[in-house]
């Protein structure tokens, strides 16, 4: 079997800006005749019939600037149907970026390093095809501005989902690799060297035996197409590091690949993210409760303080 690193449109929106944006230019210094058009592509993964579900959706200018801070208003609907209302959605910023404090109560063109991410909601999508996301932003030095753009929602889901069991994978570990290099447990690893090693000290199995809560994530630092993986990772290490958290659930990386040479697999990372031949993405977290069952997850983009309520609320 071999995953297709897939990048949502709406990401790959967001990371093409990186190198337009990186210098904090503004609409009125920009010759472009696009500078002032806002686009909106969305930057979910994995939207299927369901229960609510967190719908993220990136917003730059047709030149290719971050659009970032405060909030819009945001509604889905099944192309073709009456649209929906307006919903409000807060800006999130990417892990290892660096939002101003205070943050802006206006949305405005940012540098990619400083505030890098999309704007989220909760919607549920109870018709599966094609779907259409409006957008309603007032950017500040650019004005009033409504995009839209399209997106499928699937039958099923084809990543582990909130209310399923989570599987029970045996992941490596730096003890039990199988004799495999050290960058199957950790593509970062360096010859005898795993980073973050109190994310790699269990497998979900042990940790779903002993009826423990864990936080999974599943990414590939070196290797991973959104480039996220590893901001996402460091996240979740640097909160396995907090007493109160790992008093509370395991916490355990896995490996999306177990050679990427050979495009070969991480056996524990195929039933989390991979349930159709070809397709996959990366990252994501879940927090899984201590009877075995995904009770929170967030894929691509998730701030701290998400993932610490949902720990806070599930892991006991």
């Amino acid at each position: 079997m071999s995953i297709r690193n897939r990048w949502i449109i709406g990401a790959l929106v967001l990371l093409a800006a990186c190198g337009s944006s990186g210098h904090g230019s503004t609409a009125s210094q920009s010759q472009n005749p696009d500078a002032s058009q806002v686009e909106a592509s969305v930057a979910s993964f994995d939207l299927a019939l369901g229960p609510p579900d967190q719908f993220m959706i990136g917003l730059a200018t047709g030149d290719g600037r971050f659009i970032g801070y405060g909030t819009v208003r945001v509604r889905v609907y099944p192309s073709g149907a009456p649209p929906a209302a307006w919903k409000t959605a807060r800006f999130v910023a990417v892990p290892g970026t660096h939002p101003r404090v205070p943050a802006p109560a206006t949305p405005r063109v940012v540098p990619a390093a400083e505030a890098r991410g999309v704007y989220e909601t909760t919607d549920a999508f109870p018709t599966k095809g094609l779907w259409t996301a409006d957008v309603d932003a007032d950017v500040s030095g650019l004005g009033h501005s409504v995009a839209s753009t399209t997106f499928d929602v699937a039958r099923k889901h084809t990543v582990v989902t909130v209310g399923e069991r989570a599987p029970a994978t045996k992941n490596y570990t730096v003890s039990a690799h199988d004799g495999l290099p050290l960058t199957a447990v950790d593509s970062r690893a360096t010859g005898k060297q795993v980073p973050d090693a109190q994310l790699h000290t269990t497998t979900v199995a042990a940790a779903l035996a002993a009826h423990r809560p864990v936080v999974v994530v599943v990414s590939t630092p070196v290797y991973c197409t959104s480039k996220f993986c590893g901001p996402t990772t460091d996240m979740v290490a640097a909160m396995a590091k907090a007493p109160a958290n790992s008093a509370k659930a395991a916490f355990v990386m896995i490996e999306v690949w177990q050679d990427y040479k050979r495009q070969q697999l991480s056996p524990a990372a195929v039933p989390w993210i991979v349930r159709n031949a070809g397709d996959g993405s990366e990252p994501w977290v879940f927090v899984v409760g201590g009877d075995g069952v995904v009770k929170a997850r967030f894929g691509n983009v998730i701030t701290r303080d998400e993932l610490q309520r949902a720990i806070d609320q599930y892991a006991r």
